[in-house]
């Protein structure tokens, strides 16, 4: 039969990406609907997205097999100088940290490296030598998910002090 498919993307007041997917059918058919979105981390139109490396700050991952097939197993994320200080001390280092950013500059030459949900707390000092080491956007509000952020006198003064100049209007939720 022929299926009509829908996927609505929607992002909300909270900062939260919800994805809806449904279908229908004109006659009985097995329908398994599944998100796979790729983003191009480079801004849209500006070529493949084959090359781009993501690190997303996790205690856990699911392992592939040769086939990049997920085994099924959740082990835990370890063996990293940042993954076992994590899990020895309860927070990261703010040297530690900026190395991250530092490798994400080098191995996504072409994307954004936004500094944004914890960086309450992180120092002035921390947040410019993030920017030194290759962070070149934060994220401007009251609350990124949970978190809270610095207030928008502080980034402007952080800025103004870097001698930083916001992309575009800095407002609520916005990113620098």
């Amino acid at each position: 039969g022929n299926v009509d498919a829908t996927v609505i993307y929607t992002l909300t007041n909270t900062n939260e990406l919800r994805v809806r997917m449904s279908a229908t059918t004109d006659k009985p058919t097995v329908v398994s609907l599944a998100h796979h979105t790729y983003w191009n981390l480079n801004g849209q139109g500006s070529g493949s997205i084959l090359d781009h490396e993501l690190m997303i700050n996790a205690d856990r991952y699911t392992p592939v097999d040769a086939t990049m097939i997920t085994t099924g197993d959740i082990k835990p994320v370890a063996g990293t100088p940042l993954g076992d200080r994590i899990r020895r001390e309860g927070e990261i280092d703010p040297i530690e940290f900026v190395r991250t950013v530092a490798v994400a500059r080098l191995v996504c030459p072409k994307s954004m490296v936004r500094l944004s949900a914890g960086r309450d707390d992180m120092s002035r000092e921390t947040q410019a030598l993030c920017f030194l080491a290759g962070a070149n956007s934060i994220f401007v509000g009251g609350k990124l998910l949970t978190t809270p952020l610095p207030g928008q006198d502080e980034d402007s003064l952080l800025m103004k002090d870097l001698g930083l100049r916001p992309f575009g209007e800095a407002r609520a939720g916005a990113t620098l």
